[in-house]
Formats: C-alpha cells, sequence, structure tokens
C-alpha cells in the first residue's frame, strides 16, 4: 500500500487529467440526489462507475482527491491479489509475487493510469475474482480447499460488478474460463473429466457473475426506467461498435509506455523452456498469453481507443514480467546482497521510466501553489468553478462546452442538458441525440453561464483539441460550434478568460494547456 501511495502521489496533487471523472462525479451527485443514471444525465457507462464516484461523493468533500484516493486503494488491492495469485501459479511464488505486484504498482499510472478511470476500479476487481477462482483449482500446498462452488461463485460475483463497472470484463471472464480448463486437473485425470470440472466451476462463476447484472435490470424494471437503461445500455454501445477503426497511433504509444513489461512477456515466452522448472508453470504461461490474447480481442472490437483501455493489460503482463525478472535475478545474483541490489535497481529504474513526467509536473504545480499561496493554482476547471459557484443564483443553469465536466460537479451547477460529456456533442452519442436540437433547447433555457475552451471557436488548423472523426461528423460539429457562437455573440458577454499562460505563469509539464472563456448571460 505505501509503494501505491508514493507512486501514484502525482494524482493526489495533478488537476482533472481526464473529463471522464468530471463526468462520473457529475453524474454522481444527479445519482445522490435521486436521480437515477439515463433517466436523468446520460453516459453509456455501466451503472457501476457511477454507484463508486456516488460512494465518494458521500465520503469525501472533495470527490475528485476522493476517487485518486480509491483509486490508489484499488491499485494496493490488485498489487495484493497479484502476489497471492502468484504464489499459486510459480515457485518461488512470495519472490515472483513480489516482482509482479511492484510492476503492477509501478506501471499504474501510465496510460492515463493517474485519472480515476473505470479501469482503476474495474481491473483490481478482476485480479480479485481471478484469484477466488484459482485458488480452489491451485491449492498450494497442502490439502485441496472444499469444492462447494462457493469459491466459484464468490469469483463470479465479483467479476460481476466489475461487469458492471465496464462491459469489456466479459473478455477476462472467458479468459477465466480458459484458464480453469488449462489447469484443472493437474494429476493427469482425462480430458473429459477435467472439462466436466471446469464447467461445473465455469457454470458457479456465471451464476455469481450474472446476478449484478440481473439486479441492475430489475432496480431500473422496478422504477420503470427500463427502457432508459436499455437505450443506454444496449443500443448505445452497438452504435459505438458501428464506427471505423481508430488510428493506431493509441495502440502503438500505449504499448510503448508499457514497453518495458511488453519486453518482460517477451523474454518469458522466448526463454521459456530455460525459465520453467514445473508443469504447473508451463499452464501459468499458457494462462497468461491467454488471457492477454482475451483482452486484446476485447480492445479489437472497441474499433476506437483511448490509452488508459491498455490499463487492462498490465495484471497479465506484470505477471510474466515478475516471473522473467525474478528467476534471472537469482539465476545471477550469487548473495543476498547482490540480489537485493538487483531488485532496486529494477526497481528504481521501472519507477524512473513509468513515473517521472508526473512527478515534474506535480513538483512544478506545487512550487507554483506555494509562490502564489493558491491552492488551486494551476486547476483551470477548479479556478473556473470556484468563480462561478458565488454568482450561480436558485433556478440558474451552467453550459460547459468543449470543456471538463468537472466544471459542474466543482461550482454544484445544474447542467441545462442530459448529455454533460462534450465528447458527445461530436456525433450525438453515435446517433443517441441529435445536438442541433439538443443546443437549440439549452439555449431556450437561458443557461445564465456558458464554458468553452479557449480556442472552441477558432479554425480546426489552430483549435489545439480539434474532433477527429468522419467528414461528414466534423462538419455537423462545425455547425454546432457555430451555431453556438452566433448565440453568444447575441445573448451573452465575455466575463472571464482564463489562459493558461497567466493562471500558471507558463506551461506545466504534462498538462494540456487548453485554458477556458466564461459568458456571461445579459440581463434584460
Amino acid at each position: 500500500m505505501a509503494l501505491a501511495f508514493a507512486v501514484r502521489l502525482p494524482a493526489l496533487i495533478l488537476p482533472s487529467m481526464d473529463w471522464d471523472e468530471g463526468l462520473y462525479l457529475t453524474m454522481a451527485a444527479d445519482l445522490n440526489a435521486g436521480q437515477l443514471p439515463y433517466s436523468g444525465l446520460w453516459d453509456r457507462k455501466p451503472i457501476g462507475i457511477f454507484v463508486v464516484f456516488a460512494l465518494v461523493e458521500r465520503v469525501f468533500e472533495d470527490g475528485v482527491l476522493g476517487a485518486r484516493v480509491l483509486a490508489s486503494l484499488f491499485a494496493a488491492l490488485a498489487a495484493f491479489f497479484l502476489y497471492r495469485i502468484s504464489i499459486l501459479l510459480f515457485q518461488p511464488g512470495g519472490t515472483i509475487g513480489m516482482a509482479a505486484a511492484s510492476a503492477y504498482v509501478l506501471f499504474s499510472g501510465e496510460n492515463s493510469g493517474l485519472a480515476s478511470n473505470t479501469e482503476a476500479f474495474f481491473v483490481p476487481l478482476t485480479i480479485v475474482g481471478f484469484y477466488l477462482a484459482l485458488r480452489n483449482t491451485l491449492p498450494s500446498g497442502g490439502p485441496a480447499r472444499s469444492r462447494t462452488g462457493l469459491s466459484e461463485l464468490a469469483a463470479g460475483l465479483v467479476l460481476g460488478v466489475a461487469f458492471q463497472i465496464k462491459y469489456v470484463v466479459a473478455f477476462d471472464f472467458a479468459a477465466l474460463v480458459v484458464a480453469l480448463v488449462i489447469l484443472t486437473g493437474e494429476d493427469g485425470r482425462p480430458l473429459v473429466e477435467r472439462l466436466r470440472q471446469s464447467g461445473l466451476r465455469a457454470g458457479a462463476m456465471a451464476l455469481g457473475f450474472a446476478a449484478p447484472t440481473v439486479a441492475v435490470l430489475a432496480l431500473y424494471a422496478a422504477t420503470g426506467n427500463l427502457d432508459a437503461f436499455l437505450k443506454a445500455n444496449l443500443a448505445a454501445h452497438l452504435g459505438y461498435l458501428d464506427r471505423a477503426f481508430g488510428s493506431p497511433t493509441v495502440p502503438l504509444f500505449a504499448a510503448i509506455n508499457y514497453g518495458p513489461l511488453w519486453i518482460g512477456a517477451g523474454l518469458a515466452l522466448l526463454f521459456a523452456r530455460r525459465l520453467i522448472r514445473s508443469r504447473r508453470e508451463w499452464q501459468a504461461l499458457i494462462v497468461c498469453v491467454v488471457w492477454i490474447a482475451a483482452v486484446l480481442i476485447g480492445l479489437a472490437m472497441l474499433r476506437r481507443w483511448y490509452e488508459h483501455y491498455f490499463i487492462q493489460l498490465l495484471p497479465s503482463l506484470s505477471l510474466l514480467t515478475g516471473f522473467v525478472a525474478t528467476r534471472a535475478i537469482l539465476d545471477v545474483a550469487r548473495t543476498r546482497y547482490e540480489l537485493r541490489c538487483a531488485i532496486g535497481l529494477l526497481l528504481a529504474a521501472g519507477f524512473f521510466a513509468a513515473n517521472k513526467d508526473a512527478f515534474l509536473a506535480a513538483g512544478d504545480l506545487v512550487l507554483q501553489r506555494h509562490a502564489r499561496g493558491d491552492w488551486a493554482a494551476g486547476d483551470i476547471p477548479r479556478i473556473v468553478a470556484r468563480d462561478l459557484a458565488g454568482q450561480l443564483r436558485s433556478g440558474d443553469t451552467m453550459f460547459v462546452f468543449d470543456q471538463d465536466p468537472v466544471i459542474y460537479y466543482l461550482a454544484r451547477a445544474t447542467a441545462p442538458t442530459r448529455y454533460p460529456f462534450p465528447g458527445h456533442w461530436i456525433n450525438g452519442a453515435d446517433g443517441m441525440f441529435d445536438p442541433l436540437v439538443e443546443l437549440e433547447q439549452v439555449l431556450d433555457r437561458e443557461p445564465r453561464f456558458i464554458v468553452t475552451r479557449l480556442d472552441t471557436f477558432a479554425p480546426p488548423e489552430r483549435n489545439a483539441a480539434a474532433p477527429a472523426g468522419e467528414p461528414d461528423q466534423i462538419e455537423r460539429y462545425q455547425r454546432l460550434k457555430k451555431r453556438l457562437h452566433a448565440a453568444i455573440a447575441e445573448s451573452y458577454d465575455l466575463a472571464d478568460s482564463y489562459d493558461p499562460a497567466e493562471v500558471w505563469g507558463g506551461p506545466v509539464v504534462g498538462i494540456k494547456p487548453w485554458g477556458a472563456n466564461v459568458y456571461r448571460r445579459r440581463t434584460q
């Protein structure tokens, strides 16, 4: 836990790093106010992530900080259960487990991992589910545990909760079912018997896996919101999968960020015959490869990617890297001193490779906040929300367009739309709504403030975050911005601008300098 919080310390300092965080907190506040997701504010994510953030919002006064703290606790949880899985799969499992757990924590901040995205929560739960299922199959020494199916049922339940945070967990579940077939029957029992035993265990897991989804469906049916749930969780995902494939540069950069882990996994496979010492370890190696393959298939089906999607690969890559690193060190180190030095050097190299940019950014912010005497320095969404919160009157709304939706949450503002996530306005959440029609409805509600980026209305060639997509989507989005720009010119005045160069005194390493414009509606 200490290593997890040390490595992820910048997350407690840095401002909002991903707009998803702001969306989850905004919808969590709505949930805590009694409004079920999809019936009020809308997104295509399963309900589980909003429940997680609703709990955070109840416990912590600052939801952004609270979510980062919880993500660090989950990273520590993941590391502990990776350690336990390693004890089941390898010998000496404890040493390999420490290496695998360290690799997981050290690289948990890569690929946008410091942000409190869905992966920060469902990936650790997936690891817990794997351990619960495998501990009955591979009872690391001593007599086998009772085969009542309770452990598998619990594993399925944990994975089912993870599935309600993000549906790609279905591919982890499939990998685990295959792992049960591979690992069941180390005593050489016939394949038919192994398949029968594995089938019984998989059936128990499937029951547990389905339970959270059945409970959610029952909740929405009982409250009369089942149609809204199905549209958000079925129709919207079909539209998402129907899009063209995204740029291959995102997977490429995600792979580079995990470079040492991919090298470790490759070395484990290349030198398997030399490194592996038992039949169980051969099986463990195959299980890790199956796990990687299942996740890659799921990622390919998404068609368009963000870096944090690839965090789902972190557990299997960490297991293989921990295995090969430990075996290599044990083969080379002749004394305990040499062993400690080698482990220390690897940890230091991993820490530097994966976390230097985040610590530079956090250090820069700390210095600027100290110099300015302002704890929010460098955090433009928080500064905007702080400035506007006192100006919002009862019944006022605020429209955040092309900026971080966390402003809604931090200002405790009411959105004049069901779609608070700016990315959904590019293509109407893949056909779930017409952005031009929705914008007219927003303008009819006369929001008191409209918040945009500094360059929202700049030509695409001068827009730091011009949207990518099909030409017709981009053309419609430009028409949307043109309509909003005209409405602002007609009824709003520029109230304030937040230029990163003025707010920070200069750019901060690793933080996107988007800035913000705030427009106030003219009084009649």
